[in-house]
């Protein structure tokens, strides 16, 4: 979507999604993360979030999981990005009878290309 982030909100928030504020209760808890929890800072203020709100956070991210600092449902699944790769990022190069793989992003006669 193009656009400004106002019209972001508007089509993407749904009757049943309600938008948190990040509240001074919420990120003192961000101090409160044990040692093990991932340093990103966006996962740790959702962390918190869900620790103060008393939610189920739900993630594919078992670093987050192992924690255990707030209610975790875990969902160990990881989007497959093989089948939205571009063509010259293919995970092995093409074989060709008789001649050795062409380089994956080349032609056969060395030019750069889609190959």
């Amino acid at each position: 979507m193009n656009g400004p982030l106002s019209e972001f909100f508007k089509v993407g928030l749904a009757a049943d999604i309600e938008l948190l504020e990040l509240t001074p209760e919420i990120a003192s808890a961000t101090n409160d993360l044990p040692e093990n929890f991932p340093g990103d800072p966006f996962d740790r203020v959702i962390a918190a979030t869900a620790k103060v709100l008393n939610l189920t956070l739900i993630t594919c991210d078992s670093a987050i999981r192992d924690a255990r600092f707030c209610r975790v449902e875990f969902y160990p699944f990881k989007p497959s990005r093989e089948a939205h790769a571009p063509r010259m990022y293919r995970l092995a190069p093409r074989q060709t009878k008789g001649k050795a793989p062409s380089p994956v992003g080349s032609t056969r006669d060395g030019a750069r290309g889609r190959g």
